[in-house]
């Protein structure tokens, strides 16, 4: 049986910062949630990773000498097994060392009667998109901030194989 899937559909959207502001400042008035929704959407605009190899990423990865993440599973043409190592840069690292190290998982949460857990990106994204919903951002991803992650890289002068180094193409 083949499998199709459609051919992806270039974006040129980027997030405005004042959105940013706003997805951050609701993200914080969400008291019930226990995913910790700003630690990954920072992660995502400073360290681009999908949100799916966020929410997988693992503390026996950490590299705390060179400060970087071992990725993985990556997307990637050749099929499953890449695994890609990506420096934290900056505050990426601040974030990373913030989260309890309460499970395997970097990005955790507590669950009823103490009980911790991987979070799932599926429900990460749609906490996401209901805030989006509630703000009326409209054509706005989650998965744009990893585009918006390399794009604020180059505006501050780094070069191709620098933001390479992050993004791991």
């Amino acid at each position: 049986i083949s499998r199709r899937t459609a051919s992806s559909v270039a974006r040129e959207r980027r997030p405005e910062q004042f959105e940013l502001d706003q997805i951050l400042a609701q993200v914080d008035a969400r008291k019930k949630t226990r995913i910790p929704m700003r630690p990954i959407v920072e992660f995502s605009l400073l360290a681009g990773r999908r949100i799916s190899e966020t929410c997988r990423l693992l503390w026996e990865d950490i590299n705390h000498e060179k400060k970087t993440c071992v990725v993985r599973d990556l997307k990637n043409s050749a099929g499953k097994g890449f695994h890609g190592e990506f420096p934290l840069l900056a505050r990426a690292w601040d974030i990373v060392i913030a989260q309890p190290s309460v499970t395997r998982f970097i990005f955790s949460m507590q669950e009823s009667k103490g009980v911790w857990k991987q979070v799932r990106a599926a429900s990460a994204g749609a906490i996401y998109t209901d805030i989006k919903k509630v703000l009326g951002i409209k054509d706005l991803r989650l998965h744009d901030n990893r585009a918006e992650c390399f794009s604020r890289m180059f505006e501050e002068g780094y070069n191709v194989p620098e933001v390479q180094q992050l993004s791991l193409h």
